[in-house]
């Protein structure tokens, strides 16, 4: 394993144990960390490929302000460092972005701007349309506040509604590096990008898979139909996971996750 701290960036590179068949940049949701990914990437390495992951600024190992950014293109420039520090010179591996609720929305305007050079993209439970845990009116104060108190905190979505196994429902709710709220401006930030998506998506024209539960109320499942028809790609699939939470990767199942993308994978890199 290979680490670096770009600034206030931690990333990671995962070498599989053979020559790797590509490149995998992985992007983790709000409020936690990249190495709550581990069924993922170790799936992923067994595989054959080469996993490469960091933590979101103001999260995890990562520097900065818990849960704060000034600016939602920020997430965006930090991923684009991190893609732009693992590609190595003459290096001609094929490289594909997988990205987790909020780390689906970033890849999503990521790609809107990369989607030349990736060779695919792959969306789990992506954030557009929020479900039941923030009302309307949290919403509303959370942008009247914003100009004023910034760095506000509030308290995040419902821990439980992440996975159906309770194991890695009191993993999350212990885990040190993992936060628990959330700020008015990050909040705001993140909402008015969400909004953004649709017309982002229409630019992107790489391979897309996306993947998303019945069970998830963090994030709706109608979200991921507006992101299906709104993207540009012709070679686009979509996955329907039965009563699946939000944490596809950590809920009851996840094996029938993986294999999903392992199927997607092998279908675009042996194409």
């Amino acid at each position: 394993m290979e680490n670096l701290n770009l600034g206030a960036i931690s990333a990671w590179r995962h070498p599989p144990s053979s020559k790797p068949k590509g490149r995998i940049l992985m992007i983790h949701g709000i409020s936690e960390h990249s190495e709550r990914h581990h069924h993922t990437r170790n799936f992923l390495l067994e595989q054959g490929w080469e996993v490469v992951r960091f933590d979101l600024r103001g999260m995890g190992k990562s520097g900065g302000r818990r849960q704060y950014i000034e600016r939602f293109d920020q997430y965006v420039a930090d991923t684009s460092t991190v893609y732009h520090w693992a590609i190595k010179p003459n290096d001609k591996l094929p490289i594909y972005c997988l990205g987790h609720s909020l780390g689906g929305a970033i890849a999503l305007h990521f790609a809107s701007i990369y989607h030349r050079e990736l060779a695919g993209l792959m969306l789990s439970a992506p954030a557009h349309i929020l479900g039941d845990g923030i009302s309307p009116l949290k919403i509303a104060i959370g942008r009247a506040i914003s100009p004023v108190l910034p760095w506000l905190r509030i308290p995040g979505s419902t821990k439980s509604w992440i996975s159906r196994d309770p194991d890695e429902v009191k993993a999350y709710q212990t885990d040190p590096l993992a936060c628990h709220f959330n700020t008015v401006r990050q909040g705001d930030e993140i909402l008015r990008a969400l909004i953004e998506i649709p017309s982002l998506s229409k630019n992107i024209h790489c391979p897309t898979l996306i993947c998303h539960g019945t069970g998830d109320r963090i994030i709706r499942l109608e979200g991921s139909f507006e992101i299906l028809r709104a993207i540009g790609a012709k070679d686009k699939t979509f996955h329907v996971l039965p009563s699946a939470y939000h944490e596809l990767h950590n809920d009851y199942g996840k094996e029938d996750y993986f294999q999903l993308i392992h199927t997607w994978l092998s279908k675009e890199h042996y194409r």
